[in-house]
């Protein structure tokens, strides 16, 4: 992916299995989801004053659907928990 437009430039299949796993319960957390990851990224980074976003999971935690925001500032870095 080019990382200043969000184009996707390389696809390739799943085909390890801890991958696969992993892209599975991703892909039912966002089913749950009432919002996007787009979404909670802005929101967790207006939380968060000075750091930027630089990763994104979606996950499953007590039922609930959430985002695993991954934040940097500097040489400081810290995951935030935001809900879908």
């Amino acid at each position: 992916m080019i990382h200043k437009t969000g184009k996707i430039t390389k696809v390739e299949p799943i085909t390890e299995a801890d991958d696969l796993k992993d892209a599975k319960k991703q892909a039912n957390a966002i089913a749950k989801a009432k919002s996007t990851l787009a979404d909670a990224v802005a929101k967790t980074v207006k939380a968060n004053s000075g750091y930027r976003a630089v990763s994104v999971a979606a996950e499953i935690e007590g039922g609930a659907a959430n985002a695993d925001v991954g934040l940097l500032k500097g040489s400081s870095s810290k995951s935030v928990d935001e809900k879908l």
